[in-house]
């Protein structure tokens, strides 16, 4: 039975034949005669079309990992295989690194990626109102540190011009970021939480997040989105959750996303789509909050 079971799984979900390659690559995102050589070279962006040829599709700008040292957009294969067989555009933008960049470059540089895909998305088959960023370990701390650079999660603010349809951080730092520790002369291990932290900025329900962790993580990783998402269900945010991959490291939970099965794939899935993948079990229910006033 668990046989035939896996088969009807491999059978029923897309099938993309071959792993997804940018229709577009090395765009840039940023304009300007003021603009340095290496922001020119770092602020581009590669666009994976859907392989199913669909119009109007959802859309994921992706955020590489690598400590906001290093990394580069390329590695959005994974979610670029697990999205883009299944009608979603995916988007890879590189940014300006640490110390030839410092805060708050790089998150100024994830914002304007996200501006140069809403604006220009459309002419390419997607639909800007249905926009989602996503990223992986110092992405996915971009990738709510960008949806607060463009006016989420302010308290008192008008709704912002940029409409998010959500976030998916995968493995992110949600209290400031280590690179962004060093460069101001403090101990990795201080923790901060302050503007430059998604803890810090999250004051009011903005986009829903799908926060995606692995039980074996660095030290206090899935602690801190375990913090995290207790601090949204306080401030009234009922839509976001937190998926926790068994057996996933900090790298085997971005990188075995696209595999058949896997419970953080599916919940990626399922969360851009609202249903998991054609002949997929729905995924493991989502982490709860601690309890308030425990």
């Amino acid at each position: 039975m668990r046989l035939l079971c896996s088969l009807a799984v491999l059978l029923l979900a897309p099938q993309s034949g071959a792993a997804a390659e940018p229709a577009e690559a090395e765009v840039p995102y940023k304009q300007g005669a003021d603009l340095t050589d290496y922001e020119r070279a770092r602020c581009v962006l590669d666009i994976y079309p859907p392989a199913t040829g669909a119009k109007a599709a959802p859309v994921v700008v992706f955020f590489h990992g690598g400590s906001i040292t290093g990394g580069d957009k390329q590695t959005c294969q994974a979610i670029a295989d697990l999205l883009t067989p299944r009608g979603v555009i995916v988007v890879s933008a590189n940014y300006r690194l640490s110390p030839s960049a410092n805060y708050p470059d790089y998150v100024e540089d994830a914002a304007a990626a996200v501006r140069w895909v809403h604006a220009n998305i459309a002419d390419r088959g997607g639909d800007p109102g249905r926009l989602y960023i996503s990223g992986h370990s110092a992405g996915g701390y971009l990738t709510m540190m960008a949806a607060a650079a463009l006016g989420h999660y302010q308290p008192g603010a008008a709704a912002p011009d940029l409409p998010l349809a959500g976030l998916i951080p995968i493995a992110g730092q949600t209290v400031t970021h280590s690179t962004v520790r060093q460069e101001r002369g403090l101990g990795t291990e201080t923790i901060v939480v302050d503007s430059a932290a998604p803890l810090g900025r999250v004051r009011q329900p903005g986009p829903p997040m799908l926060l995606v962790c692995g039980d074996h993580d660095l030290p206090r990783r899935l602690q801190e989105n375990q913090l995290l998402l207790a601090h949204l269900r306080a401030i009234g945010d009922a839509r976001s959750q937190l998926v926790v991959g068994r057996d996933r490291d900090h790298g085997t939970i971005y990188e075995n996303c696209d595999d058949p099965g896997d419970p953080a794939g599916r919940a990626i899935v399922e969360f851009i789509l609202g249903k998991p993948p054609s002949g997929e079990p729905r995924p493991a229910k989502p982490e709860k909050p601690p309890a308030r006033g425990a």
